[in-house]
């Protein structure tokens, strides 16, 4: 897909990103799958509210039954009040997700990814 300056402007303007040592990121994008990531509830759902926007515009779709969120914390428990919304529907908040292989987990660990991709090494070598 391209996008052109005006569709890049339009998602600066809306998104506000997140800073990770030295990459200022707010969005990651392969095919037709996507991550947005924000510091707060608030950020999320403006972010949420924007890629609403921006598929209304040019005709696209998002398929909320495959839509999650993965928040981050250092333990404890979610607040009654953080929900999120697309186009009225909520979407489901999970404690794990995998995107691309990558499994991403609350507690922000990639033990599992790990454990995974070693296994998956483990297995292609002694394939022969």
């Amino acid at each position: 897909m391209y996008i052109n300056d005006i569709e890049i402007n339009f998602i600066k303007e809306n998104c506000p990103s997140v800073d990770i040592q030295l990459i200022n990121i707010f969005l990651l994008m392969y095919a037709d799958d996507m991550v947005l990531i924000a510091e707060s509830p608030q950020n999320l759902q403006k972010m949420l509210d924007t890629l609403y926007d921006y598929c209304n515009e040019w005709k696209l779709e998002v398929n909320v039954q495959k839509t999650k969120i993965v928040e981050f914390r250092n333990g404890g428990k979610l607040r009654n009040t953080e929900n999120w919304s697309y186009n009225g529907y909520y979407i489901d908040i999970v404690s794990e997700f995998n995107y691309l292989g990558v499994l991403m987990s609350s507690n922000g660990k990639f033990f599992k990814t790990q454990k995974h991709v070693a296994d998956q090494g483990r297995k292609a070598l002694f394939q022969f």
